[in-house]
């Protein structure tokens, strides 16, 4: 699927998410791209919107391009962008130093 903006790309995904209009759930989304795409979804789906509050994990070799998210609690979300195993158990050293880096930004 291409979107033309975040707007587009909810209105797309809201149709194929049509078999959960009546159940019970909430859209949980990621600031700040997603938060407008949970917008619209959970006014479609009428269902609380929440945010998952998180620190993007930059590719050390350009923080542009994310490799994984550090959320406040200090869990690791991977991406699958290429990179092999856990960033804590054995993946690439590289990863697992921008890993503590981030986690120590937000942790202290």
């Amino acid at each position: 699927m291409y979107f033309n903006d975040r707007y587009d790309a909810a209105m797309q995904l809201a149709p194929l998410l049509e078999k959960y209009k009546n159940e019970k759930g909430v859209i949980l989304a990621v600031p700040r791209g997603g938060v407008p795409i949970g917008y619209y979804l959970a006014k479609y789906l009428d269902f609380p919107l929440d945010l998952l509050m998180t620190k993007k994990l930059g590719h050390p070799g350009n923080e542009e391009f994310a490799i994984g998210a550090v959320s406040l609690e200090g869990s690791i979300i991977e991406g699958n962008h290429g990179c092999t195993g856990t960033i804590y158990q054995g993946g690439n050293p590289a990863y697992q130093g921008a890993a503590e880096r981030t986690v120590h930004k937000i942790h202290g």
